[in-house]
């Protein structure tokens, strides 16, 4: 018996280890959202979906306006975990710091429709979002410093914890999550492949549109976000821009969407820049996401914009 306890004790004490070992070298390359809950909370932040998660890089607005606003984190996810909605609204006021500072705070607030429609949900039943039981709807420590983060590790890692030891050998590092948010991604850029993967991502979207309605909740939610971030700092919304054949897709799925956020930036005073209208001047992996060279390139676009107090592309 005391044979079999001891026996007992020695391996629950090795995997015990083990998992100790493997959330400790938990880092860039195992997943794309993990460093955002080791790194405490933000003043200011970019907020959306996985555009703005790898094309908008801090360390670029930070070299750019670091002497008038507060450091900036990368807070964007995807367009099944950030839509616009409660889930995403609480997640933002957990990771955001709002004690005062000397310097100003700023919110780049990027959108697209994708990230205010529903899915499967013909009603707007937010009851029935998307994101609802996801790792951003159920961590209660999302503002946490340093790792490991055990509760983005249990509720929002869902594949074994062996392979936050190997994949980053297996992926050959071909995506990098910064500690300031930013997702680098590093695929193979030759045209055969960007037109593989950008076919692939129209196909996909093409069928997603029967599936996906604007939804009116989510709108409201986006305007209450913006009206309660100009509580703590500037307010900027911007469209990041895709391939020509990913923007004929989203004109059907909301043909008016830049009517609608011009309305919803003129009601609370603030810029939308979108770039829709000069997608040849960058590249994208995918035709949907930019790379990271055209990412640098319009963080300092956007950061030139802020710093310019550059007019809203509307017209009203």
């Amino acid at each position: 018996m005391q044979k079999t306890l001891i026996k007992f004790g020695f391996y629950a004490f090795l995997i015990v280890g083990i998992h100790y070992f493997a959330a400790m070298r938990a880092g860039a390359y195992f997943d794309p959202f993990y460093l955002r809950f080791t790194t405490g909370q933000h003043h200011s932040m970019i907020l959306g979906t996985s555009r703005a998660a790898q094309g908008i890089l801090p360390e670029v607005l930070n070299q750019e306006l670091g002497e008038t606003y507060t450091e900036i984190g990368n807070f964007g996810f995807t367009a099944a975990n950030s839509p616009y909605g409660e889930v995403y609204s609480k997640a933002i006021w957990q990771k955001l710091d709002t004690a005062n500072q000397t310097k100003k705070n700023l919110f780049i607030v990027t959108a697209d429709p994708w990230a205010i429609c529903t899915k499967n949900n013909p009603t707007d039943d937010v009851m029935k979002y998307r994101e609802n039981g996801l790792f951003l709807d159920n961590m209660k420590s999302i503002g946490k410093v340093g790792k490991p983060n055990y509760e983005y590790l249990t509720k929002g890692y869902a594949e074994s914890w062996g392979k936050i030891l190997y994949r980053p050998v297996t992926t050959k590092h071909r995506m990098c999550l910064h500690e300031n948010g930013w997702l680098e991604v590093n695929v193979p850029m030759n045209a055969s492949a960007v037109q593989t993967r950008t076919i692939s991502k129209i196909i996909s979207y093409e069928n997603l549109l029967t599936d996906f309605s604007l939804s009116i909740n989510r709108l409201a939610q986006l305007e209450q976000l913006i009206s309660n971030l100009k509580k703590h700092g500037e307010v900027v919304m911007v469209r990041l821009p895709t391939s020509a054949g990913i923007k004929i897709i989203e004109d059907k799925l909301v043909p008016d969407f830049d009517k609608k956020m011009c309305i919803m930036a003129h009601k609370y005073s603030v810029k939308y820049w979108s770039f829709m209208n000069i997608l040849s001047e960058y590249e994208y992996t995918d035709g949907s996401h930019l790379y990271k060279g055209s990412g640098r390139k319009i963080s300092y676009e956007i950061a030139q914009m802020v710093r310019d107090n550059k007019a809203s592309d509307c017209t009203h």
